[in-house]
């Protein structure tokens, strides 16, 4: 066995990655969010504040009212300062569809896209605990005008309040060959790490997975 060794964060000057930790219930299953912010200067506890006052209940229609975002996890990406935790609670940090059971491994989809093209500039938030009476044949049959809207208002609320959401490219990845026999070859490709402005999100239709980002239920 080959252990997996984590690349370092990268030096994006400007950038926060806040971590957006979810339970259900006490002590149930978890998942992570991972969002990128720009700040003119290093202030995480301001970003927790302009998160507290813009996250709002209607960006988690359809997560199950037993998940809640209970802590946040802001790291500067300025290559020295150590991430910051500030706990969360509230109806604005909470899933907001009572009622039936969350279905495991299954996400709400938000794409983000900035203005230039290309997988380095373009990202997705999966929201996690999809409730059960919100899907219908792995389409999100919620309240979609109700989500959507509350996307659009987080994230020109976070420009407004000097903290932009950005997709931040880290740098690093695996390039995935195969050859004629059939043998497939990892080899690792870098550039320069950097970010852009969000400028659009869109609340997907259907239904995504959330197997590589929620903890092991077994």
């Amino acid at each position: 066995m080959v252990a997996s060794v984590m690349a370092p964060l990268p030096v994006i000057n400007g950038i926060h990655r806040v971590a957006f930790y979810w339970h259900f219930g006490s002590g149930g299953p978890t998942a992570i969010n991972v969002m990128h912010f720009f700040g003119a200067s290093v202030d995480p506890n301001g970003l927790h504040n302009a998160l507290n006052s813009n996250v709002s209940a209607n960006m988690w229609i359809g997560v199950h009212s037993g998940a809640s975002i209970y802590q946040l996890g802001i790291t500067p990406l300025d290559g020295s300062t150590a991430t910051q935790i500030f706990t969360v609670s509230g109806a604005n940090w909470t899933g907001q569809t009572a009622g039936g059971d969350y279905v495991p491994q299954v996400a709400g989809v938000v794409s983000l896209r900035t203005a230039v093209r290309g997988r380095q500039n373009r990202g997705r938030v999966f929201t996690p605990f999809i409730n059960e009476v919100v899907i219908s044949n792995g389409s999100f049959s919620g309240s979609l005008t109700s989500v959507q809207t509350a996307w659009d208002t987080f994230r020109t609320s976070m420009k407004t309040a000097s903290w932009p959401l950005h997709i931040a490219s880290y740098g690093h990845s695996l390039h995935k060959s195969k050859s004629s026999s059939g043998v497939i070859t990892l080899t690792p490709v870098t550039w320069t790490p950097h970010s852009n402005e969000v400028i659009t999100s869109q609340y997907e239709t259907v239904l995504g997975t959330m197997r590589p980002r929620q903890g092991r239920l077994r």
